[in-house]
């Protein structure tokens, strides 16, 4: 429990050292105040300790339990001498603590650092001296600060309220809001930002609340409401990084990508260590389709964050998309290598497999997948269509029948069954699945359901029924080669040759095959 709890603390001390480097006056007066408290924090942790020390001893003592102490553990297979002192083996858990799970929560990112690579060091025996004697505000603060760094939100709100009720102080009514607000709470958190408004006029604290109001309106869905508090608060703060990485998803959600590009650029250069920033701002540059800007962040961001697995995954896409799948290839291997739990890198190689006719290698590489994560329902899907491609339709019918108690997206696996249904020959089956898919609410997945429903249809000879729903899924898309090419059959076979020919006419400008 020490081990955990310190190594989250030694997360809020490297996040306020990389704060300090871009720091002006203000903000140094401020964080100066978070790491008394965190060092009071730390000193109670100790207090606790030696109290626990105590107790032990006292029982040692009292029942004179000395020699079997020293029995227990030589007899101990889990504890090595070496060189005079008594070691555990392998690494510390604290030494690991940069790896334990984020707390799930906010919307906005809370700046952390990556964790302490070593024990903390023992305090003296005068540190926690005076500590107990501290008024109870002061220790309800403490205490709810540290609960809030352990992402113990619930305890966190229970002291800060306690801290609230007996004396009313801002950075104690500022941190409760920001723990409502982790805690989805978002209407007390927002009554709470209100009272510090009315009496509040330093700017820090008046950022800090912008903040929490921030992820308080991206909870609610108002990301407008949202991007303005954070535009105010790099106003005020204007070498803050972490407000412009803010900022910066805030303008992704809201479709302005070269306002997003432009402040994840901000935060990138303003604290380069930053590999989410870096990460967010390829993708952006990725999904406007500024390839080589993309590759040349990417390059960057690599030479800093090598091993980052977002970034080496975003580099395999750029490989992608300009067709070298050979490249592609390779860096899904380099991301299997340090990250082989890496479910989005399989499912690429397996894909740049496919494309090249490599049908059972792309098998082999879903399979492996799912040996070493049976719960992947995604790679299961993907296997499943890859045994179709390859001709194995009762494989694929066994695959994908089971995925439907587990994959999300029930609708896709129903497409899939529907084209196996098909390349069977079993029409009627075909008809059922595809229907059941083309339910689904969301455009693209209803549209390739239409697609493939109106198509069923006119390999079983209704052409009138078929046109319907190829219509539809005509509507719901920009025009598509395979859909223009079904509605120019289905005309056909209904006997209207001048409407097949214009159907014909619109398909032969466009590129695209596939729905």
């Amino acid at each position: 429990m020490f081990d955990a709890g310190f190594a989250l603390l030694f997360r809020a001390v490297d996040r306020i050292r990389k704060q300090l480097e871009t720091a002006d006056a203000d903000l140094r007066r401020y964080l100066a105040e978070e790491l008394s408290c965190l060092r009071q924090l730390g000193e109670q942790y100790i207090d606790h300790w030696m109290t626990l020390e105590e107790q032990i001893a006292d029982l040692i003592h009292t029942y004179d339990l000395d020699d079997e102490q020293e029995s227990a553990v030589a007899e101990s297979p889990a504890m090595h001498v070496q060189g005079g002192q008594t070691t555990a083996p392998g690494p510390s858990r604290t030494a690991h603590g940069h790896a334990l799970p984020p707390s799930t929560g906010p919307a906005v990112r809370i700046p952390a650092g990556q964790g302490h690579p070593s024990h903390p060091q023992t305090a003296p025996v005068w540190a926690q001296l005076g500590f107990s004697e501290s008024p109870q505000v002061s220790v309800s603060f403490r205490k709810g600060l540290g609960y809030f760094d352990l992402a113990m939100f619930q305890d966190a709100a229970d002291m800060l309220e306690q801290a609230v009720a007996d004396e009313d102080q801002p950075m104690a009514r500022l941190y409760l809001a920001a723990a409502y607000a982790a805690q989805g709470r978002g209407d007390d958190a927002m009554a709470q930002l209100d009272g510090l408004r009315k009496y509040v006029t330093d700017p820090l604290v008046a950022c800090a609340v912008l903040e929490i109001e921030a992820q308080v309106h991206l909870m609610s869905g108002r990301t407008e409401l949202a991007l303005q508090a954070l535009s105010r608060v790099t106003a005020i703060l204007p070498k803050y990084p972490d407000a412009w990485f803010n900022l910066s998803l805030c303008y992704a959600q809201l479709d302005d990508l070269d306002a997003a590009e432009r402040c994840a650029a901000i935060a990138a250069r303003m604290d380069p260590r930053d590999a989410e920033a870096w990460y967010v701002l390829a993708a952006i540059q990725f999904v406007r389709r500024r390839y080589d800007a993309a590759e040349e962040t990417c390059r960057e961001a690599l030479a800093r964050h090598p091993r980052h697995a977002d970034l080496m995954l975003l580099a395999a896409h750029l490989h992608r998309v300009r067709g070298d799948w050979d490249a592609c290839a390779k860096a899904c291997r380099n991301i299997l290598r340090t990250h082989p739990a890496e479910g989005a890198a399989w499912s690429l190689l397996a894909w740049v497999r496919l494309l090249q006719g490599r049908l059972e290698e792309a098998a082999a590489i879903l399979k492996r997948r799912i040996a070493l994560c049976r719960d992947d329902a995604s790679a299961m899907v993907q296997l499943g269509v890859v045994l179709m491609l390859a001709g194995d339709p009762e494989r694929a019918e066994k695959v994908l029948t089971h995925c439907l108690a587990k994959h999300p997206n029930k609708t896709l696996v129903w497409i899939a069954l529907g084209k196996v249904s098909l390349d069977c020959g079993d029409h009627r089956k075909a008809h059922t699945r595809f229907l059941r898919a083309a339910k689904d609410a969301r455009p693209a997945v209803r549209r390739l359901a239409l697609y493939w429903y109106g198509r069923a249809m006119l390999d079983a000879g209704c052409p009138k029924e078929a046109e319907k729903y190829l219509k539809a899924a005509h509507a719901w898309g920009a025009p598509n080669a395979a859909i223009l090419s079904a509605l120019a059959e289905a005309a056909q076979a209904l006997g209207r040759p001048l409407e097949a020919e214009k159907w014909q006419d619109k398909m032969r400008t466009l590129e695209s095959t596939t729905p």
